[in-house]
């Protein structure tokens, strides 16, 4: 039995083109009409850009990426803070800036850790902190299709936070009645035309 994870990545116009992790197997690309293994590990989310520029990840936000379909595959992790992540945890990548990826991670500072956002703006080479300490680890993340300075994080504790401006300043907390308290947001949709819904 093969068990997908969330992450799974769909080409921009290319329906026959997606990435898929699944638990002990790894990552598998779909191209051509057939299946290919391009990660070992417990496969985790992935992103699509091109056929080409393509990232997929395993466990605990250890991201590779690719410029050249899969030939070759670089980590891209410096600067990203993995000890605070989700085992399953999300990376994504803007729908209108192809090198533009945020991820849910965080860090130990000692007394205690710090559940943070981070931002990449060319492709995961180089990652930085891009919201204030969250309640928990991080879930789920979605980017408003219309307005790529507005995204949306969700935590284990059950919270939505936002961003209107990528990430300069704090971040909201839009929790509240009659959004339930303390069940894990595992998942974020933002309208198409309004960031704000």
């Amino acid at each position: 039995i093969t068990q997908p994870y969330p992450g799974i990545a769909q080409h921009p116009t290319d329906p026959g083109f997606m990435l898929l992790g699944a638990q002990d197997i790894g990552t598998a690309k779909m191209s051509g009409g057939s299946w290919s293994l391009v990660l070992g590990g417990d496969g985790a989310f992935n992103a699509i850009a091109s056929s080409s520029t393509w990232w997929g990840s395993s466990q605990r936000l250890a991201i590779f990426g690719t410029t050249d379909g899969g030939t070759s595959l670089h980590g891209k992790t410096s600067g990203l803070g993995r000890a605070g992540s989700e085992f399953i945890a999300p990376f994504i990548l803007d729908p209108n800036i192809a090198q533009v990826l945020i991820a849910g991670g965080g860090e130990d500072r000692g007394s205690g850790m710090e559940y943070l956002v981070y931002r990449s703006s060319n492709g995961g080479d180089s990652w930085s902190i891009n919201s204030q300490h969250l309640d928990h680890s991080i879930t789920s993340l979605a980017f408003a299709p219309s307005s790529s300075s507005t995204y949306y994080a969700g935590t284990y504790w059950g919270r939505v936070w936002r961003t209107t401006d990528t990430g300069t300043t704090n971040w909201t907390n839009l929790t509240k009645a009659p959004l339930p308290g303390w069940r894990t947001v595992r998942d974020i949709a933002v309208h198409p035309t309004n960031p704000d819904i």
